[in-house]
């Protein structure tokens, strides 16, 4: 999760240790963070639960280093941030650590880990990754694809939630079909030559993939399953039209100079393979999937949703246009479940954007 100060839960639910604890439902709960410590609090349910200053009045406080928390009788923990309201079964634990804030002063945050089995988690990515009317053939696709995403990472270290990763939004994403759909191929990977593959994939390639070499670079020179390929089976996904978005002039100077940047080369799906650009009198040049990710940490991942994008200045405005979404490399995900609707079978789907690997048996 990104950084956090407070998380909202709803009762009832338990916080474990050496003694179990209940908090009934019925009040409201928040989990915030106080020096370096984490504390449940619970917002009086009298007087609108302020004091007469107008303050917020605590009726309870419990601290500790880490809190964990979990649903009752086996229901999930509903909790809501800035991102919306999402449950988790299993465990969640909170702790705090420091953080560089934007004001450049460190800043206690929290960290927050969702402890569940294997199976739920890869029914809740898959849901999460997937839209509710996507046939069985793409939910199946996926789910392999998490398992092995899941076969290659160490399984101490914690994974984000976000698409950086995995996207996963919790237990109400672990839908009845897609359910279905990871026990129809649990514990199936994709392999090449006998080991796990490096996963991608990407919302909507708009036409073609790219390759994972001329997206990433030397640290994907060996990721030959991962070549560019033809597909036009996303036309009817909402990213296939190119989207035009805008940055005041000036906003974007402080950041890329006062200079268009160039886009220098592209790869064989049109992307920008290299930019250039001046910046406070110092050239700088980075590969087109750097600048992206730059261009959206900077400006909103709106800005450019897809890799394949292209610069202009209009008046005092730069615009920005872009097909597809995402980076484009591995799995298209509109073009998969396009594909799955015209009948193909998960394995062929998967062989489509994968050539030469195989299921694992």
């Amino acid at each position: 999760m990104p950084d956090l100060h407070m998380v909202e839960v709803d009762g009832p639910f338990e916080m474990l240790g050496s003694e179990t604890r209940h908090f009934p439902a019925g009040a409201y709960y928040f989990i915030a963070t106080s020096d370096l410590k984490v504390a449940v609090v619970r917002k009086a349910a009298s007087s609108g639960g302020t004091n007469s200053s107008g303050a917020l009045k605590l009726e309870r406080q419990i601290e500790g280093k880490v809190i964990a928390l979990s649903g009752v009788s086996g229901e999930p923990l509903p909790t809501r941030t800035s991102n919306g309201p999402h449950k988790y079964l299993g465990v969640v634990t909170f702790s705090c650590h420091r953080s560089l804030g934007l004001s450049g002063q460190m800043q206690c945050v929290l960290s927050v880990i969702n402890r569940i089995d294997r199976r739920h988690y890869v029914e809740s990515v898959v849901g999460s990754e997937t839209l509710p009317n996507w046939p069985a053939e793409v939910l199946k696709a996926q789910a392999v694809l998490v398992q092995t995403l899941l076969a290659r990472r160490d399984p101490k270290m914690p994974l984000g939630d976000s698409t950086q990763c995995m996207l996963y939004e919790g237990s109400d994403y672990a839908r009845k079909e897609t359910v279905s759909a990871v026990s129809a191929v649990w514990n199936k990977c994709l392999l090449y030559k006998g080991t796990p593959i490096q996963v991608f994939y990407h919302p909507t390639c708009g036409g073609r993939t790219s390759s994972a070499f001329a997206v990433f670079g030397s640290a994907a020179k060996g990721f030959t399953y991962l070549p560019s390929v033809k597909c036009d089976f996303c036309k009817d996904a909402p990213f296939w039209k190119p989207t035009v978005r805008y940055v005041p002039a000036a906003k974007f100077a402080t950041v890329f100079g006062a200079e268009l940047p160039l886009l220098k080369s592209f790869d064989a799906a049109k992307r920008p393979g290299s930019v250039s650009f001046v910046r406070a009198g110092k050239p700088i040049e980075m590969s087109g999937y750097k600048f992206w990710l730059f261009l959206g940490q900077r400006f909103g991942w709106d800005k450019a949703p897809g890799l394949r994008f292209s610069l202009a200045r209009e008046g005092n405005k730069i615009a920005i246009s872009s097909t597809g979404a995402g980076h484009g490399v591995g799995l298209c995900e509109w073009g998969a479940a396009r594909q799955a609707e015209q009948g193909r079978k998960y394995p062929e789907i998967l062989r489509y954007y994968f050539p030469g690997t195989e299921l694992s048996h």
